[in-house]
């Protein structure tokens, strides 16, 4: 090659060059200004998620609130879950087990101090002179069947001996009250 000959980049043309670098130069702006429009989101979204996930509301530990209504109680909750998961106590549940006995009359034992309950409420209104039209009425069960069901295109047969289960219903003397009565 001779030495007149020119080199690559003097060829160019210094507009298109200049061009080309302007238009680089606003890719690279809009690139920033998406940043920073997305860098709120990557940031907020985030914490936002970390905070709202770990703040439980404060555990109500009383029985009653101020107002002396009863309330539920997350300490009550667990020492009843504690009693009948702690092998000390009643233990873990297998069907037909001795635990399995034990967790069903425990079971029992609560409905019925819920019943007495009820009734000292009634007699505590009855002895102050104030009428409560408060029923409480509970109904153990016990049965044996089969059935079959569907579950994603299975189809399962169960069968049960001797499965109990234990209704409370809380009510008032209405008639209307006992088809929406909480059981």
């Amino acid at each position: 090659m001779s030495s007149s000959a020119t080199s690559p980049t003097s060829r160019r043309n210094p507009q298109k060059i200049s061009s080309t670098l302007r238009k680089r130069r606003k890719e690279r702006a809009y690139d920033t200004i998406i940043w920073l429009g997305l860098l709120p989101i990557l940031i907020f979204v985030p914490w936002w998620t970390i905070t709202a996930h770990y703040q439980l509301p404060t555990p109500k530990i009383a029985l009653f609130d101020a107002s002396g209504r009863p309330q539920l109680s997350e300490s009550r909750i667990l020492s009843m879950v504690t009693e009948l998961t702690d092998p000390l106590n009643i233990g873990f549940r297998t069907v037909g087990s001795r635990e399995h006995a034990l967790g069903d009359a425990w079971a029992v034992q609560q409905v019925q101090d819920l019943a007495e309950l009820c009734d000292h409420v009634r007699a505590r209104a009855a002895k102050d002179g104030r009428t409560v039209d408060l029923e409480c009425d509970w109904d153990w069960q016990q049965g044996s069947g089969t059935h079959k069901f569907d579950i994603m295109n299975q189809v399962i047969y169960k069968s049960y001996q001797n499965l109990t289960n234990i209704l409370f219903r809380i009510s008032n003397s209405r008639s209307e009250s006992k088809s929406l009565a909480l059981l």
